[in-house]
Parts: structure tokens; sequence; C-alpha cells
């Protein structure tokens, strides 16, 4: 049986404080950040084989805009992000899309609700391939970050998808709402520098500056979540981090959620002819 995957290689760095890392070496790079009047996330555009860990494309789609029917939400996808098994493939953030346009009318309480029966949804699909194959792969980890307005409040959640022996487990749970405060699924000894000043690195100490998480509007926040892209991004930071940084780059991604203008790209999706070198555009 012939199996592909792509994505990040090996689970990434969840940076929210310095004592909140787990870490292991990513190979995508999402930063999101909540205002007081609306959502930021950013992300790079490049996919790995997950057996050859050849770029195979510096336009991947990793943020996508989720409809409820009193609500807006944008998720953004790291981890094992789309798989091949004789044939049929499997794209997660295409999958959580269909899941979310099912239930985009269905009355659902709380934000934990509606990222359950999601998560159910995305398990029901994966149910058809033999999880003996799925827990083989390096890849183990899918993480789905939800971040937006549901029933006119702000709410962030994320789902956990472990690839097991025994079958697909899902976990969600509940992010932080400190307004200015990032979230990054990148190199952690880079969030420390960038972030926390935890080490001097002069060479990127511009991208330093406008990362401070001081940013107390939208139009702030996406300069902040740029920057935390377009740093792991930066080839200086192979100086810093060169075995999780050197997968990223390609296209950024940018979107923004507010409460007047629902989802809405910043920089949306293109796609090069060709994969680009490790520089983010």
């Amino acid at each position: 049986m012939s199996i592909n995957f792509y994505g990040d290689l090996h689970p990434g760095d969840e940076w929210v404080s310095p004592d909140a890392l787990v870490c292991e070496g990513p190979m995508s790079v999402i930063a999101r950040v909540y205002t007081s009047d609306g959502f930021v996330i950013a992300a790079d555009g490049r996919m790995l084989d997950g057996a050859t860990g050849a770029i195979v494309s510096d336009a991947t789609q990793k943020i996508f805009a989720l409809r409820y029917r009193d609500g807006e939400i944008a998720c953004s996808v790291a981890g094992l992000a789309q798989f091949t098994i004789q044939n049929i493939t499997v794209k997660i953030g295409a999958e959580v899309v269909r899941g979310s346009t099912a239930v985009a009318n269905v009355a659902i309480k709380t934000p934990d609700e509606y990222a359950e029966l999601l998560a159910a949804r995305i398990c029901q699909v994966l149910e058809v391939f033999d999880p003996e194959f799925l827990s083989s792969l390096s890849a183990s980890l899918t993480h789905i970050y939800l971040d937006g307005y549901f029933l006119g409040k702000p709410m962030r959640r994320t789902i956990t998808l472990t690839y097991k022996s025994t079958g697909v487990e899902s976990v969600t749970s509940a992010d932080g709402l400190t307004p200015g405060k990032p979230h990054v699924y990148g190199s952690g000894p880079l969030c420390g520098f960038l972030l926390c000043g935890a080490r001097d690195h002069s060479a990127l100490q511009l991208y330093r500056d406008i990362c401070a998480p001081a940013s107390s509007n939208t139009v702030q926040a996406v300069g902040a979540a740029t920057a935390i892209v377009e740093a792991h991004c930066d080839p200086k930071a192979l100086t810093i981090d060169k075995a999780l940084c050197q997968g990223i780059g390609g296209h950024i991604h940018i979107a923004t959620v507010t409460p007047d203008d629902g989802f809405k790209w910043t920089t949306g999706p293109s796609a090069p002819t060709k994969p680009l070198d490790h520089h983010c555009d």
C-alpha cells in the first residue's frame, strides 16, 4: 500500500510563554494574535514531502475561513496536514471547512461544543483509513487552531488529533485571549528571542522591535504576526535554530477576523510557478 504524507515532519513548538514549550522540530510557522478589535493569523506557505523532506509547494494554504450562522472563525492547520493512501488524498484543512459548512446552521451553544463537533466529523472521515498506517507516519499530530467570533463573542480553541494504532484521538482545549500576546507554532528558541529577549541576536533585532507583544489593534498585530513569520524565514534564523527553521519558507498568508468585517485576507494564497528558497515573499 502506497502512502504519501505532507506537512510538518515533527511536532512543533507551541509558544505562549517561556514555560509553555514543547520542543521538537516544526516545518511550519503560524503566528496568531488577539487584539481588542479582532484576530490576526499569519502563516508561511511551505509544504514538505514527509518521506523525503523535499519542498512540494511554497504556496500551501494553512489558513481557512469557517463561517457559522452567527460568527466567523479562522482555522489554521499545522502538523500532519495532508496524506494520500492508494490515490485517496485527504487535506485536513479542506475537511475542517467541509465540517464547518455541514454544521453552519446547527444550533450549537458553546465554542467547546462547536470545536468538538468539528473534531468528531474529521475523525469520522479518517475512520476509513487503517490506523496502523496513519500511526506509522513520522508526523503523528495535527493541530487545528480556531480563532474568531462565536455567537458574538471572541473565542479560541485548539483541536489536536493524535494518530495511534487504535485510531485517531481528538482533544479540544481553550486558548487564552490576552490582547497583544502572540501564540506561535514555530521555533521555541527563536520565539524566545523575538518575544522575550532570551538571547542577543542583533541580526534579527529589527524583527524583535516589531514583534514585541504590545499590539493593541489589528493593524499593529498584522505587523507583529508578519514579522514573526518573516523572522523564521530569514536565513539568519538558521544561526539560532537551523533544525527547526530550515524547512520554513514560501509565501506568507495573513488573515484577520473582526466583528464588523468577519474573515478577510490581508495577503491571500498565491501560486508561484516553482518552489522558492528559504526566503518568504
